[in-house]
């Protein structure tokens, strides 16, 4: 695994949420969003994954290769103290094991939340919101992810044939959003508005797993 990042499995992550979850000021939503995004890539890739922060390197001998072992409290100071503030990744996604050839693969994210701190909260603030991202980032390989929250009306296709993503600084964009279908059933949809359009639909229950033993 990249040596950039400290691994957490998805049943730790969960129980530093339950633990603290009053004092997270809006954290939640980026801890949900690693969680559903290391359960899509599961079943993209058909890999057991972990989530990655990455870590300031002046702590990471705290907690290398200790994936099994570390605590609850090194968890909570390893969240709240000694990741890097201000790096254009928040998460990476990486499968459990090496792959073949040795090699170590992760997938960075930059998460974005849309509609909850927005006044335009449908597809005409959603433009102008890609339109400051573009101007804030430099160019890399990291995926763009946008979690969808309190919304209000989104045209995707619209977003897509409107905005200028050729020069956009990020390698993809995804974005999560959960709706009700006819019959009311809660489901994720899963897409990519950059380079392609298209999205997928997925039972809540194979993202966001309940974890019966924290």
């Amino acid at each position: 695994m990249n040596d950039e990042y400290i691994y957490l499995k998805e049943k730790t992550l969960r129980r530093y949420i339950a633990q603290n979850e009053r004092k997270l000021y809006g954290k939640e939503y980026e801890f949900g969003a690693a969680i559903i995004l290391k359960n899509f890539y599961q079943l993209e890739k058909g890999l057991d994954c972990v989530i990655g922060f990455k870590i300031n390197p002046k702590y990471r001998n705290l907690y290398v290769n200790r994936i099994e072992s570390i605590s609850d409290e090194e968890v909570k100071t390893l969240l709240e103290k000694h990741t890097l503030e201000n790096d254009p990744v928040d998460i990476g996604i990486s499968p459990s094991i090496k792959l073949a050839n040795n090699r170590s693969i992760v997938w960075p994210f930059q998460l974005k939340r849309f509609g909850h701190y927005q006044n335009e909260k449908d597809t005409k603030g959603l433009i102008k919101f890609f339109s400051k991202i573009r101007d804030k980032y430099s160019k890399s390989s990291i995926v763009l992810a946008i979690f969808f929250d309190g919304h209000k009306g989104i045209d995707l296709e619209e977003v897509w044939n409107k905005i200028k993503l050729q020069d956009f600084p990020f390698k993809r964009i995804m974005f999560i959003n959960t709706d009700k279908n006819p019959d009311g059933i809660w489901k994720f949809h899963i897409g990519e508005l950059w380079p392609n359009y298209g999205y997928n639909e997925y039972d809540i229950n194979d993202l966001v797993k309940t974890v019966v033993s924290l």
